[in-house]
């Protein structure tokens, strides 16, 4: 997902329950998977999504082994749950047992 800031403002402020516009995880994930299953935010476009890869891929190899991209994901920006890395995976991982970003990049903006 990409979302505007001001959708991001709006989201929150019509699920947070006072001024400071604090969420209980479980009241925003409760939230959000409706937003996201009914694809009402607009996705990050493929570009995006392979110049981001691109990052991570030092060594310009065009997939990405899991123990990097895990590592990465672990220490950068937001906490993910095990479960999360797990299906994460599940939906990347091609039969080498790596990821093939340039493919995975067209399924997350696609589907």
């Amino acid at each position: 997902m990409n979302p505007r800031e001001t959708q991001v403002s709006l989201f929150v402020a019509s699920i947070s329950e006072d001024e400071d516009k604090e969420v209980q995880f479980d009241r925003f994930e409760q939230a959000i998977l409706p937003v996201m299953e009914n694809n009402e935010w607009p996705r990050a476009s493929e570009e995006i999504l392979l110049e981001a890869f691109r990052m991570i891929d030092t060594e310009h190899k065009g997939y990405l082994e899991v123990k990097e991209l895990e590592d990465f994901l672990k220490t950068n920006g937001e906490f993910f749950r095990a479960s999360e890395l797990e299906d994460m995976f599940k939906a990347a991982v091609d039969s080498k047992g790596t990821i093939d970003y340039v493919k995975y990049a067209h399924v997350l903006a696609t589907q």
